[in-house]
């Protein structure tokens, strides 16, 4: 099952064009926010049921068990359905981007697997987050492990020509030699 992106041609398009690192940034804090309030709830529900079985200590094992699990799960299966099912989390449709793969399908489970643990290794120090900010696609160390983009999902009116960092780079690097 291949599902394609087609955009709308009678609209002026932002759809289709890279998001930027404050879109994703704010998209991501706000599923981090979804997903600490969905875990608390995971842990005070364990922690009522432990304190209502809490003289056999090996329920009270299994539950914690049972709550470490239940929130991996979670944690996992929030970002991989929603970028599966969706092409989007919640934080993501709220900010008006979604993930596609480079060759504009849809995101499937490996990718989206990939992915995921692409951001775990992003977090380290962040630097795999902030590549977003110089990469010509936007693409942070994530996106290019999974092989995929993060594009804007809606329409809207699109720069004609906006410069980006390697075009700066290149014309700045030019005018240095052409003055030597």
């Amino acid at each position: 099952m291949t599902r394609t992106i087609e955009p709308d041609a009678a609209a002026p398009l932002v759809l289709g064009a890279y998001a930027g690192f404050a879109s994703r940034a704010v998209a991501l804090i706000i599923d981090l926010a979804i997903d600490a309030l969905l875990l608390t709830i995971i842990s005070v529900t364990i922690r009522l049921l432990q304190e209502a079985v809490r003289y056999s200590e090996i329920t009270v094992a299994l539950l914690s068990w049972l709550q470490i699990t239940m929130s991996l799960s979670l944690l996992a299966g929030y970002f991989i359905f929603g970028w599966m099912l969706a092409g989007q989390t919640v934080g993501m449709a709220l900010m008006g981007v979604r993930v596609v793969r480079t060759n504009g399908q849809f995101v499937t489970l490996w990718v989206a697997v990939r992915r995921l643990v692409g951001m775990l290794l992003s977090s380290i120090l962040f630097l795999g987050y902030l590549w977003v900010l110089i990469d010509d696609r936007r693409q942070g160390l994530h996106d290019k492990l999974a092989g995929t983009y993060v594009i804007y999902a809606w329409s809207g009116p699109r720069k004609a020509n906006g410069t980006t960092f390697r075009r700066r780079l290149r014309r700045r690097r030019s005018s240095d030699q052409a003055e030597r």
